[in-house]
């Protein structure tokens, strides 16, 4: 089976963590918010999470920097291999809903459950592909299937990319003495 994403990381050994690798858009849509201090963030992750995404799991946002100039190639080609970097987002929580959209795309909205962030929710567009970026019950797939769903999405999916991890992330589901490297 063909991996999906080479991410340089610790490997998680677990099915109810997962880290969503995205990048954080302007907030299309005002939401009401329950504290004035906090706010609702938008990210859309153009990579795979490390294993898909379904409600009441918790889920680690990540954002993605762009550092494609640090692997110069010789030939351009059409469809480019992306690298990224990752940074904190301060947003950990359980994943409220998995949303399927029109036109093949999947919005994910996660509780934030940081102690001193101001993201109190998150939302994540992701392009939506059952059992690749998420895992929806039988009434997502028969929605899937009544709206002619194609996996093509607004957001395109890059399964080649690598993505090396910032060393000082805390990871969900992954012991401190895995991250530092010891066994």
């Amino acid at each position: 089976m063909k991996q999906a994403i080479n991410i340089h990381m610790p490997t998680m050994h677990t099915t109810t963590h997962t880290i969503i690798l995205a990048k954080e858009t302007p907030n299309a849509h005002p939401h009401p918010q329950t504290n004035p201090t906090k706010r609702r963030a938008t990210f859309e992750a153009p990579v795979p999470p490390t294993i898909p995404v379904k409600k009441g799991m918790v889920a680690q946002i990540l954002q993605l920097k762009q550092c494609d100039e640090l692997f110069p190639t010789s030939t351009p080609s059409p469809h480019p291999h992306h690298y990224y970097t990752t940074e904190e987002t301060s947003v950990t929580g359980t994943v409220l809903e998995v949303r399927i959209l029109s036109g093949g795309d999947a919005e994910i909205t996660i509780a934030n459950e940081e102690s001193g962030s101001e993201i109190e929710e998150a939302v994540v567009i992701i392009n939506g592909r059952q059992g690749v970026t998420i895992e929806v019950g039988k009434w997502g797939r028969v929605k899937m299937r009544l709206e002619k769903w194609r996996a093509k999405g607004r957001i395109p999916l890059e399964e080649d990319a690598t993505v090396f991890l910032d060393t000082s992330t805390k990871l969900p589901g992954v012991e401190e003495q895995t991250r530092t490297g010891r066994e």
